[in-house]
């Protein structure tokens, strides 16, 4: 028999190897460091599923993201019960979300993870997308890459993204399940959360005047950065732009000394991909990507409100 049990500051390793299971060569010490330091390991981050003697045999931990989101992980069902143990972490651990300041719980998982996967899907998580990772080293290329005529680009406002993010959402081939989890503003802060945001790459698409789309990416500190969102107006759509529009962007990340690119795609979004190949863009990673809306553990008991709602009186 088990119980589940927050695990407490002098226990966070034991439970962390338990999570990460045959990844055990993680140095547990500096990860805990950073992830308290940068404020993602709170109190309640880690469940685990004790036995009498005091070990643990299942776990799950949930980091704290930009954006009103949360990233879990979970140990791997192992042996009778198994499955049943990590079911009552993962619930006890979604449970515990009501006090925390989420929209969205999600994992990504390795295809392979199939006993994982089906724990999840017990626990009312649902499977968002197969997420294609695509890289591509950033070269110099010949000739001048120019926007067409009527096309330009300009620095993106947080004012203005999140009214082009709601147009550019319409009829999605990219996860078109997560539309309407968030507010528009908190998946604008997550984008930014990605990496550091350099104004040169952080761009509205303007066609004849009037936004039409925008590119957001991010960079690290190893010469790397993140294409956070392409995404254009349905008007927009089918017409060469992203495509022109990348090709210049790609240009921009030579002169901020980026040297590798890379992009999360979902594997259903054909139009994408095929850009993506064209461009050089060769996959490298695939995940299944799962998601739990927790909004309805954030409605307030006393009003049966939701509080993210905005009160029209």
């Amino acid at each position: 028999m088990s119980s589940i049990t927050l695990v407490s500051p002098d226990r966070y390793e034991e439970a962390l190897r338990c999570v990460l299971g045959r990844r055990r060569a993680v140095a547990m010490t500096p990860l805990i460091d950073r992830l308290t330091t940068a404020g993602r390991l709170r109190d309640g981050s880690l469940m685990a599923a004790e036995t009498s003697d005091g070990r643990f045999v299942a776990a799950s931990l949930m980091v704290q993201g930009a954006g009103r989101t949360v990233s879990v992980m979970l140990s791997t069902p192992h042996g009778s019960g198994g499955a049943a143990r990590c079911e009552a972490v993962l619930n006890s651990a979604v449970d515990s979300l009501a006090g925390w300041p989420v929209d969205l719980a999600q994992a990504l998982l390795s295809p392979s993870d199939t006993a994982v996967l089906g724990v999840f899907e017990a626990c009312e998580f649902f499977r968002l997308a197969e997420l294609h990772t695509m890289t591509m080293a950033v070269r110099s290329r010949r000739g001048d890459v120019e926007l067409p005529e009527g096309l330009a680009l300009r620095d993106a406002s947080d004012a203005e993204l999140p009214g082009i993010l709601d147009q550019t959402y319409v009829d999605t081939q990219d996860c078109p399940q997560l539309h309407g989890l968030r507010h528009t503003v908190d998946i604008v802060a997550g984008h930014r959360a990605g990496g550091q945001v350099v104004s040169a790459l952080w761009q509205t698409i303007v066609r004849d005047g009037q936004p039409v789309g925008c590119v957001l990416m991010t960079c690290d500190r190893d010469a790397v950065a993140d294409l956070a969102y392409i995404g254009l107006m349905p008007s927009s759509r089918g017409r060469g732009i992203a495509g022109a529009v990348l090709r210049v962007m790609l240009k921009r990340l030579l002169s901020c000394d980026i040297r590798t690119i890379r992009l999360a795609v979902d594997a259903t979004n054909a139009p994408a991909t095929r850009l993506y190949r064209q461009l050089g863009f060769k996959k490298t990673q695939i995940q299944i990507a799962v998601i739990r809306s927790t909004r309805d553990l954030q409605v307030g008991a006393a009003h049966q409100q939701d509080v993210h709602k905005k009160s029209t009186s």
